[in-house]
């Protein structure tokens, strides 16, 4: 494991968005992409690398980590009122450099068939297998809940009620939904396919998410901080600030 500190969100979005471009360059890969607040500024970094240094992503399958259960995107809609991540990552990642639709792979817990398909293209693409994390406060990764087993693989979740409250005044209030349209349920991938990758990747800033972070890193591994599971993996790498670590 290996915690990169920097003076602030910025720095480090930065280093981790240059540090998975280069290693994307040309290569054959599957990158796993995690959303939410923390990830708007690192996708920006991420899209302007691409662009200022020509990457070559024509071998990468992208991946959402998460999806709303219930909610299915719609073009339709106007920015904001689509809160799917799908939209999320069409918004922030793929429209921005051009990703063609047969290199995303959703997850769709709605469609009887979706996340066995989902499962089967994660294992069966070719290259490197990266996956991008935040964490939540109370040490959810994906929408793995404080509960979640470590051998517990892609599936239909409830949501904590914290989450639900966090995520609801971090997306949803400001663009009018009342708190009873906020989703109950999701769909993640688990710790299973999180281990599994060659690379894991996490984004971790402020002081609201030094506790988790402390459990994560230092604390002992069970399901009452599933970013703890992170610990048994050899190649993590941790992106943080300094106010975290205050």
């Amino acid at each position: 494991m290996k915690i990169r500190v920097f003076e602030n969100q910025l720095e480090a979005k930065t280093a981790a968005a240059e540090q998975i471009a280069d290693s994307l360059d040309g290569n054959s890969a599957k990158l796993v992409c995690a959303t939410g607040g923390t990830m708007v500024e690192f996708y920006r970094e991420f899209c302007r690398t691409n662009q200022d240094r020509a990457i070559d992503l024509r071998g990468v399958r992208f991946f959402n980590l998460d999806e709303y259960y219930g909610i299915e995107m719609d073009p339709a809609l106007p920015e904001g009122k689509d809160q799917s991540f799908a939209r999320y990552l069409s918004d922030n990642l793929f429209r921005p450099l051009g990703i063609d639709v047969d290199s995303q792979v959703r997850l769709v817990p709605h469609r009887e068939d979706g996340l066995e398909q989902y499962r089967t293209e994660l294992a069966c693409s070719g290259g490197e297998l990266i996956t991008i994390l935040g964490i939540g406060k109370n040490g959810h990764i994906a929408f793995n809940e404080p509960g979640t087993m470590i051998e517990d693989s892609i599936r239909v979740v409830n949501l904590s009620e914290g989450t639900i409250i966090d995520n609801y005044k971090a997306n949803f209030e400001a663009f009018g939904y009342s708190f009873d349209e906020m989703p109950r349920k999701a769909c993640t991938i688990g710790p299973r396919e999180i281990l599994s990758s060659n690379r894991i990747i996490v984004l971790c800033f402020g002081k609201t998410k030094k506790h988790a972070f402390e459990q994560a890193v230092f604390g002992t591994i069970d399901a009452s901080c599933p970013a703890s599971y992170l610990q048994t993996h050899e190649n993590v790498e941790w992106y943080v600030d300094s106010a975290l670590l205050r």
